[in-house]
């Protein structure tokens, strides 16, 4: 978009902007207005010849290549496949006897049957590509166990590689019994190759036997009871992945979204800047702010773009070229599948798009932004191969670290075998990272330093101020938000594999929360230059404050309950309660007190002191209060989602509810101290109801049940809420609303 076009639109002309405060004195929302400068910064990149040729010309030409480089890779390695001689394991010499026998009547059955075959009808288009005949393919039977083997044993062998297929004979009848019939149990990992080729035929040869003996028995017009080769399967995973040629997929569609955001960022900004305009647009009459989301904006458009395009380019290259069952497996590649990659990607071009801004809002030239993003294509290069590894899994670890987190999530959801906390952790942690980039991106874009081309750096970005603060910055808030989620995965989760006594678990638990929900934004304070008292809200308040407090605090645990047992299913109730089996025995013989003190009150405090104080302070300093209540109520029920290696669903809106409650006391009272003790009663009577459940359960009360709360219980806790936001309204009508805000924001 040229500068000409904004400052010339008859719509533009005579609004007003209050340009200290960043908002628009006169004239239309600034949604509206960043909405239209979307489309118009949209509508120029799509007009360039080179945004037409990343979009539509490289998928069309590089797909169909890769395609057919893939399909002659798979034929080579399918076709050396049948050469090999697949180990199928038995526990004891008389089952391999047994099946060598049965195998062998298959393999002759079927060499029988193929000059007489008709054409056969193939649904998989490589079959017809090879051409090959089955029946070379060779099973050889051993028994790897003296003198005999068990179940576990063949499925460790098979998990390790060592065995294709596992077999596990089992007898029905007595062992003097003539009709006694074996049954065949197949053991085997689906997602490899040749442990799927090794299946595949022995179930042709198995199948062979049974449908002849079938033909026999009706032939003579008699009924069987049974086959003489039923077998049954189980899947079991390896321990040794193979590569797939899934993983390439993700990797791909990440690259070809990184892509399409290059060209549309350094256009937008050291493009403009080259061209001399960025100077003149700076100085139309719109908030820069507004300027860059609506950059950020077409950026991301583009960037969504390219991935569907370059996805569906490679669907139909796929299944065009008849490779889908190799590399999605038999069952294809669902709609649901294909909306949660594009999620991902979403995300992701979210955060990358954000970055580039970012990085090219520095650069003065063209080639200048490219030097800054080739390294930075290269860094994000290496992660990205580094996830090829089979072996490599998506842990709560991997699960934070960008781009290897996408293409990972990406590989297992192709798999199916993603876990849907490593994918709750993996759409949260990039969504942060693409928030702080995007606020980083703020404070640079438009600055005089980097615009006129005065001696700015890189080091202004974390320069502390002259003066102090009385709130800390949104990027500030945004990097601290940044750092302490990956950090509460990681070593949050260790705390809790502490092998010690539940004692110790508790108070390492407190510590951590100590450490990252107390220090960690206190040091984002100092470092930030920012006044403790007034970012944290410190100030007392008036103790009509508190006594709102403490009356919300015992009555509105009852409606965060009942709202999560009504979110609750029964299926899912029996799912927490095996979740929580193990701990319940230990957790109960804990001493009240320690338990009040490690998940009552050092929870309450600290919790606090980073939403309703830290974070509340930061938004409130950036925007409108009740879009910072909100914002870090709904961060506040984010975080009590993840426990462990599992999600809770069930808790975000029990938590937002109580994170919008206390954010509403700190924010009428001005205080810290009113929410402290609310949220501290809050989680003291849950913790005391949960250690007196026997005596509660013979009052029809269930906590950990998830029953319903008596009506009475819940009539008195309504009047209570009702006569606690009463108080807290009243204690506060005369508190001027300026003063609500840290000063000098």
């Amino acid at each position: 978009m040229s500068s000409s076009d904004l400052g010339n639109d008859p719509h533009d002309q005579g609004q007003g902007v209050d340009r200290v405060g960043g908002e628009e004195a006169i004239g239309r929302p600034a949604s509206i207005r960043t909405s239209r400068l979307a489309l118009k910064e949209l509508r120029e990149i799509l007009r360039d010849r080179r945004t037409i040729m990343t979009l539509v010309l490289m998928p069309l030409l590089v797909y169909p290549l890769l395609g057919v480089t893939v399909q002659k890779f798979l034929l080579n390695s399918l076709q050396q496949q049948q050469s090999l001689v697949y180990d199928i394991g038995v526990a004891n010499e008389s089952d391999g006897m047994l099946l060598l026998n049965l195998l062998h009547q298959g393999k002759l059955l079927l060499d029988e049957q193929q000059p007489a075959a008709t054409e056969p009808e193939r649904a998989d288009p490589m079959a017809d590509l090879l051409g090959a005949d089955a029946s070379a393919v060779e099973l050889k039977v051993i028994q790897p166990f003296e003198p005999t083997g068990t179940r576990d044993q063949l499925q460790q062998m098979v998990a390790e590689q060592i065995l294709q297929v596992g077999v596990i004979v089992q007898w029905t009848g007595e062992e003097a019994d003539p009709a006694r019939q074996p049954r065949f149990e197949l053991i085997y990992d689906q997602r490899v190759g040749a442990a799927a080729a090794a299946r595949d035929e022995m179930v042709r040869r198995l199948q062979a036997v049974n449908d002849t003996w079938t033909r026999r028995v009706l032939q003579r017009a008699k009924i069987a009871n049974d086959l003489p080769a039923p077998y049954i399967e189980q899947h079991v995973a390896s321990q040794t992945q193979s590569f797939s040629l899934v993983t390439f997929v993700p990797l791909m569609l990440v690259l070809m979204t990184i892509t399409g955001a290059v060209y549309p960022a350094i256009d937008l900004t050291a493009g403009e800047r080259e061209r001399g305009t960025m100077e003149i647009l700076i100085a139309a009459p719109v908030p820069r702010i507004s300027l860059l989301i609506g950059k950020f904006v077409a950026v991301l458009v583009v960037a969504m773009l390219t991935a569907v395009v370059n996805l569906v380019a490679m669907l139909i290259t796929v299944y065009t070229l008849g490779i889908d069952g190799m590399i999605f497996g038999d069952g294809g590649l669902s709609i649901v599948v294909v909306l949660q990659i594009l999620v991902l990607l979403l995300v992701f071009a979210a955060f990358f798009s954000a970055m580039m801004l970012g990085l090219t809002s520095f650069a003065r030239s063209f080639k200048e932004a490219q030097a800054y993003l080739i390294p930075l294509m290269l860094v994000a290069l290496a992660p990205g191969m580094l996830s090829l590894m089979p072996e490599l899994r998506l842990t709560a670890a991997l699960a934070i670290v960008p781009l290897v987190n996408i293409v990972l999530a990406g590989r297992d959801l192709l798999q199916g075998t993603l876990v849907p906390a490593m994918f709750a952790i993996t759409l949260i942690s990039t969504s942060l990272y693409g928030l702080l980039a995007l606020t980083l991106a703020a404070r640079v874009f438009g600055t005089d330093s980097i615009l006129y081309g005065s001696d700015g750096s890189w080091a202004d970005l974390f320069r502390r101020p002259a003066t102090p603060r009385s709130a800390p910055s949104m990027p500030a808030a945004m990097f601290c938000l940044a750092v302490l989620f990956p950090s509460f995965i990681v070593i949050g989760g260790m705390s809790s594999r502490i092998g010690s006594s539940m004692d110790g678990k508790l108070v390492a638990n407190a510590v951590v929360t100590v450490m990252l929900f107390g220090l960690l934004p206190w040091l984002f304070a100092r470092l930030g230059y920012v006044r403790i008292r007034s970012a944290f809200f410190l100030d007392l308040p008036k103790l009509s404050a508190f006594v709102a407090a403490v009356l919300l605090g015992c009555s509105v645990w009852t409606m965060a309950y009942e709202l999560e047992v009504l979110t609750l299913s029964a299926s899912r109730i029996e799912l927490l309660k095996q979740i929580f089996e193990g701990m319940k025995f230990d957790f109960a013989a804990i001493p009240l007190p320690l338990k009040l003190l490690t998940l009552a009150a050092v929870p309450a405090i600290c919790e606090e002191f980073f939403f309703r104080g830290f974070l509340l302070s930061a938004f409130l300093r950036n925007g409108k209060p009740w879009v910072a209540v909100l914002a870090t109520a709904g961060l506040f029920g984010l975080f009590h989602v993840v426990v462990r290696d599992s999600l809770l669903f069930e808790r975000f809106l029990p938590s937002s509810l109580m994170g919008l409650v206390l954010g509403v006391v700190c924010y009428r009272s001005g205080s810290l101290y009113p929410g402290i003790v609310l949220h501290a009663l809050h989680n003291g009577i849950l913790v005391s109801m949960s250690h007196f459940e026997t005596k509660l359960l013979e009052r029809g009360i269930g906590i950990d049940a998830q029953t319903h709360l008596p009506t009475v219980w819940l009539g008195v806790a309504l009047l209570v809420i009702g006569a606690g936001a009463a108080v807290l309204l009243w204690s506060t009508r005369r508190t001027p609303a300026a003063k609500l805000v840290p000063a000098s924001l």
